[in-house]
């Protein structure tokens, strides 16, 4: 697992075999964080998040298949195939971001 990323751990518990797992919006739950104090702890922060996000992105598309083999409905199993499409085209632009953006402007 990945140092505790909580994107893999729902992936985790949605994709769960012959499981039926939903996740909900709760309203009323509550966290806390500590704030970064200066800048270069920000700039930190902000890295292991897009790290992070950019990893669960990658287990996301190499797991694809467990869809199939959790106990959702049809219905939903092809939501999810849609959504690990869009997904996939997401990551696939996110890789090649930089790299056009230089093509575009020099």
């Amino acid at each position: 697992m990945y140092l505790a990323e909580d994107r893999i751990l729902c992936f985790e518990l949605v994709m769960k075999e012959n499981a039926q797992y939903v996740l909900k919006y709760v309203k009323s739950a509550r966290a806390e964080t500590d704030v970064p104090t200066d800048f270069s702890d920000l700039i930190k922060q902000r890295r292991r998040w897009l790290n992070g996000s950019f990893f669960a992105s990658v287990h996301a598309c190499i797991n694809w298949q467990r869809i199939f083999k959790s106990g959702h409905t049809a219905g939903r199993k092809w939501i999810l195939l849609l959504e690990f499409i869009y997904n996939a085209i997401n990551l696939l632009f996110a890789w090649f971001n930089v790299g056009n953006f230089f093509l575009a402007f020099y």
